[in-house]
């Protein structure tokens, strides 16, 4: 009996796994339904109330989120089982008369669904005879499960929480985890959308979605649209209706679920390029190092530069920016250290300028990162004359000329000094 109820915190343990998971944090109570048995003639609600807790506390508006149907639930115990039953809660059971649920598109901001044909099934599964535990304790386990009595039927309509599952090859139980699911169940869908019931809506203005009239039974919960400037919060698994209570005597039944999904928001960074001065080369490629810290290393994002280039880049990746250009870095997660650096600075002559090459990524107000380079052209220094002085003259061919006729005197006195000798 203690294992059956071990199970009814299944939702809760499996809602609370990943950084980004979304938990079913409470519901909303109703004196009039509460109930230490499962009605399986109610239908459950989902209410998703998605605010943006990293950047601002904004509503998250405009999210799809989708919830698949998993598994069904297995309400009944054995008769053994039963002995343990509270009298009241043996004689709830003994009038409870199990229906199928049927799916309806109700609920707040357009639930949708999509019809199943598992309805009979699932009455199968669910539909028994009750007996009360006095009943139910004249023959062992083995005795009723080789020869059930009709007078004596070896189950009851109970709190038992054992699932179902209505996709092939699908166990669920307390270890499953919803993000390992989640592309098999989107795939199974798409291709039997029979298979059972989906409800979809988007969150409103005030970042909240009602999704009501859902079948009881064990969902796959996804962000399968995520709203604008914003992650997919992570796939989550929860039960309809879940328990509150730890033993049998403080079980009770909620048919309301309140799921606050973990939003990350995303920002930008643009990052600006000017080659400046007479001798900059304004053709010239500079290459620059873009880090921004997030908890998934291998997280790459889209970036796009004003000359048409686009692709996606990692923290420590390059991207190449000549004069003029600017790359613009989005979808980098808010609360992101980043940091960008110019291989080329200071480099080759140039004198390098920046501005906003570190801080932290923020919703609504993209990081702006400008670099300027400067490069002038150096005077030519001209040959100093005799006296040590710089020739300055506007005509340095009158010089020459000057130069030339003084050494061609000189060598007409040396050569006529020397015929006077030999005379």
């Amino acid at each position: 009996m203690k294992e059956i109820f071990l199970k009814k915190l299944f939702c809760l343990s499996c809602c609370a796994a990943l950084g980004l998971s979304a938990v079913p944090v409470g519901a909303a109570e109703n004196p009039d339904t509460r109930s230490s048995v499962i009605d399986p003639a109610q239908t459950g609600t989902v209410v998703i109330d998605y605010q943006d807790t990293v950047d601002g506390n904004d509503p998250v508006t405009d999210a799809e989120f989708t919830f698949y149907k998993i598994a069904d639930l297995n309400m009944q115990i054995t008769a053994e089982d039963a002995e343990d039953l509270p009298q009241k809660l043996a004689e709830e059971n003994a009038t409870a008369v199990p229906e199928s649920g049927t799916k309806t598109d109700t609920g707040v901001n357009a639930a949708t669904a999509t019809d199943t044909d598992s309805a009979a099934d699932t009455d199968a599964k669910t539909e028994t005879e009750a007996v009360s535990s006095e009943s139910a304790t004249d023959n062992s386990p083995e005795e009723e499960a080789e020869k059930p009595s009709a007078d004596e039927p070896d189950t009851v309509t109970s709190v038992g929480n054992q699932y179902v599952s209505i996709i092939p090859d699908l166990v669920i139980d307390q270890t499953t985890d919803a993000k390992t699911i989640a592309a098999k169940i989107q795939a199974y869908y798409k291709d039997h959308p029979e298979i059972g019931p989906s409800y979809t809506g988007k969150t409103g203005e005030d970042g909240k979605l009602t999704i009501s009239g859902m079948e009881l039974g064990v969902y796959l919960g996804m962000e399968t649209s995520p709203a604008p400037e914003h992650y997919a919060s992570a796939p989550f698994l929860f039960q309809l209706p879940y328990s509150d209570g730890e033993d049998i005597d403080s079980t009770f039944w909620n048919y309301e679920l309140k799921v606050e999904p973990k939003s990350l928001p995303a920002g930008d960074i643009v990052i600006s390029k000017q080659v400046t001065g007479s001798a900059g080369d304004t053709n010239q490629k500079f290459n620059f190092v873009v880090e921004f810290k997030t908890t998934d290393a291998s997280l790459a994002v889209p970036y796009e530069i004003s000359n048409g280039t686009k692709g996606t880049i990692k923290t420590g990746d390059k991207i190449q920016l000549k004069s003029g250009e600017i790359a613009t870095i989005t979808m980098i997660p808010c609360g992101s250290d980043y940091k960008v650096t110019e291989v080329e600075a200071n480099k080759e002559g140039y004198k390098t300028t920046a501005e906003g090459t570190s801080g932290r990524i923020v919703r609504k107000d993209p990081a702006k990162v400008q670099f300027v380079n400067h490069k002038d052209k150096q005077p030519t220094p001209t040959p100093p004359n005799q006296t040590g002085k710089v020739q300055t003259s506007d005509n340095p061919p009158v010089l020459y000329g000057i130069l030339a006729a003084v050494s061609l005197c000189m060598i007409g006195i040396v050569l006529f000094s020397r015929r006077r000798k030999k005379k």
